[in-house]
């Protein structure tokens, strides 16, 4: 089921259609959030449901960051424009291009990789695991961040909010995950 889960969310980018909405803008915390997801296929018999635990930070001026679980890991999302949760996936344009990413934590350059572009929604989401791993460490030792595009000259700060409360419960939340689903 793990890899079905997996492969499902890579499918849809993010997978899942949520009800929550980004926090008002100069929220100074993390936001836990869930984005239910079901899917179907042609067999009747493979038809399943999931509750997917996200955290996300947003503040004026800077990107959305969004961590998503999946079965194993964490996933990273990154929104230019506020985004509601429930608009990664549903009736946008599916219109994806892929971009070079670069990640800086500290102002130093700690990734350098491809993210997909999905232009509707204008959110980027790096096509690795490691820049996840990377901005959660970052969040963990309360360090900065920024990303780039190519093409783009400047530096895009993000907003890492300390861990609190909000982002301890997310974390239990995909751990919980990851031992309903076999991940590790």
């Amino acid at each position: 089921m793990g890899t079905i889960f997996v492969a499902v969310l890579a499918a849809l980018g993010l997978g899942g259609i949520g009800d929550e909405t980004p926090s008002p803008s100069g929220y100074t915390g993390w936001q836990e959030g869930r984005l239910s997801m079901s899917w179907e296929t042609k067999s009747k018999t493979n038809e399943a449901s999931i509750d997917i635990p996200t955290a996300y930070a947003m503040k004026d001026g800077l990107s959305q960051l969004y961590f998503v679980c999946d079965a194993s890991t964490y996933r990273l999302r990154i929104a230019e424009t506020p985004v509601p949760i429930d608009g990664f996936h549903g009736t946008q344009d599916r219109k994806v291009r892929s971009k070079s990413f670069l990640l800086y934590i500290d102002d130093e350059l700690v990734y350098r990789g491809t993210a997909q572009h999905y232009m509707q929604l204008d959110f980027y989401a790096p096509m690795e695991r490691e820049p996840a791993a990377k901005l959660f460490n970052a969040v963990v030792r309360g360090q900065t961040a920024a990303y780039s595009i190519k093409g783009r000259k400047e530096q895009v700060p993000l907003w890492l909010p300390p861990m609190d409360d909000e982002f301890k419960s997310f974390v239990k939340a995909c751990k919980d995950l990851a031992a309903t689903y076999g991940g590790n």
